[in-house]
């Protein structure tokens, strides 16, 4: 979703950086609280924010267009087969 549209309303995660395969710095945003995943954002990319579906108030209202960095994904983890599916990054 564009970061300017994300508005925090009670604290602030604390962030932990890593270098993805693509190069880039991802930093995933995590609850200090509880420790939940809550947020991505890629240092190449400032205007998107990656928000965890499970962290919204209402994760049924989510709904995925597509499975990505499926070359990554366990054999027993179930992809919906009319979902688009890419290996790695999502054509931009």
């Amino acid at each position: 979703m564009p970061a300017d549209a994300l508005k925090l309303t009670k604290g602030a995660p604390k962030y932990h950086a890593v270098t993805a395969d693509s190069g880039h710095t991802i930093s995933r945003g995590f609850c200090p609280e509880c420790g939940s995943i809550l947020f991505g954002k890629v240092a190449e990319n400032p205007a998107i924010m990656i928000v965890s579906a499970v962290s919204q108030n209402d994760p049924h209202l989510f709904q995925p267009v597509a499975d990505i960095w499926t070359s990554s994904a366990q054999p027993w983890d179930y992809m919906d087969p009319v979902l688009a599916k890419h290996p790695k990054d999502p054509p931009h």
